[in-house]
């Protein structure tokens, strides 16, 4: 497995913060089946009717197909989004280490893009007064991020599994772990910024993204 590790990400300011990806990395390591599981979606953004067994419970996601000109050479992949990788970080367990999730009934349709974390996002209202302080290519990627990271919720413990699809087929045999974990410096950021897509079609790798709490939710010390 490889680790893409932002600058500003925790795991680059603290090896501590390996605990917190310890339940993360067991979901990802308990799904075998995505090697070798087959899908008969037809559409490029459609549910894959091939069902995931887990310990956890079943999983369902969706087919994803590169149709524009400057991807039409990509093929198609299986992404499994908002997977819960601990359970909601609310009430009792708001500032305490993730615990594992419990056990869904039935199939959980991995089809939409979780909540980011709470967190305050750069202010960029006022153009001029925000490139005194950054780049003008730094302005426009945020302009461009914003959108996704105005959906918000403390239930934000989410990862996204992309894999490498051919045809009707997930593609056989075995596959690097890429898991990405987005910087920022612990005060703002989400998984969801990222298309694993391309680069799992790209690159012939399952591809891994997940939110993370952050500001006061992910650094406090209180016990």
């Amino acid at each position: 497995m490889v680790l893409w590790i932002f600058p500003g990400c925790p795991l680059s300011r603290t090896l501590s913060s390996l605990y917190y990806y310890f339940w993360l990395l067991l979901l990802v390591l308990s799904l075998p089946d995505l090697i070798t599981a087959t899908t008969t979606s037809q559409t490029s953004h459609h549910f894959s009717f091939h069902t995931v067994n887990t310990k956890y419970g079943d999983l369902q996601g969706v087919r994803l197909q590169f149709s524009s000109s400057s991807a039409k050479h990509l093929d198609p992949v299986t992404a499994y989004l908002g997977i819960p990788y601990a359970s909601p970080p609310v009430n009792a367990y708001r500032f305490m280490p993730p615990v594992a999730p419990s056990p869904w009934g039935g199939v959980h349709f991995a089809v939409n893009l979780p909540p980011a974390c709470p967190q305050r996002f750069p202010d960029i209202s006022n153009e001029t007064i925000a490139l005194q302080v950054m780049t003008s290519q730094r302005y426009h990627f945020l302009l461009r991020l914003k959108p996704h990271l105005t959906n918000q919720s403390e239930d934000c413990l989410y990862l996204n599994i992309y894999v490498p699809s051919t045809g009707e087929e997930i593609r056989p045999g075995k596959f690097a772990i890429v898991l990405v974990i987005h910087g920022e410096s612990w005060e703002w950021g989400s998984g969801n910024e990222f298309d694993g897509g391309i680069l799992a079609s790209l690159g012939n790798h399952i591809v891994v993204t997940f939110n993370y709490r952050l500001g006061i939710l992910g650094e406090s010390e209180v016990p």
